[in-house]
């Protein structure tokens, strides 16, 4: 049977590539108001109407606009699916009892020591360091 942390961290990744994803658009947008805008110091202070001589100017900003919202509203369902299913396999890890994935949730998502899993467990320090190698070497 296939420990739940290692499914824990592949919903992690693809939720860390989601989130930079998203802060690319967020940032593709950011630059766009810059360049129209530079003026303003951030995007709530933007005017509402947009004063450029130029019309084909004005056009094509909003359409770039439409296009990175619409980028921004896929990336961002995309992202609260991850991290949906990512809290999903969370719970199922805190509710394993399978002492890879104990000691796993202790020291990665907790942030314990050593000391404190071994006194929790009762092991010695050598077997939840032991327990920690092999979670490294199934990780990678």
């Amino acid at each position: 049977m296939e420990e739940i942390f290692i499914e824990y961290e592949e919903y992690l990744n693809k939720f860390r590539d989601a989130q930079k994803e998203y802060n690319k658009v967020l940032t593709k947008k950011e630059q766009l108001y810059k360049l129209i805008y530079p003026q303003s110091s951030s995007i709530k202070d933007t005017p509402s109407n947009i004063s450029t001589e130029n019309n084909s100017k004005q056009q094509r900003f909003v359409e770039l606009e439409e296009i990175l919202i619409k980028q921004l509203n896929s990336s961002k369902s995309i992202l609260g699916e991850r991290e949906y299913l990512k809290k999903l396999k969370e719970r199922e890890l805190r509710n394993s009892t399978n002492t890879m994935d104990i000691v796993y949730v202790l020291r990665y998502l907790d942030r314990k020591k050593v000391s404190y899993i071994a006194r929790n467990l009762g092991y010695s320090r050598d077997n939840v360091y032991k327990i920690l190698t092999k979670i490294k070497t199934a990780l990678q």
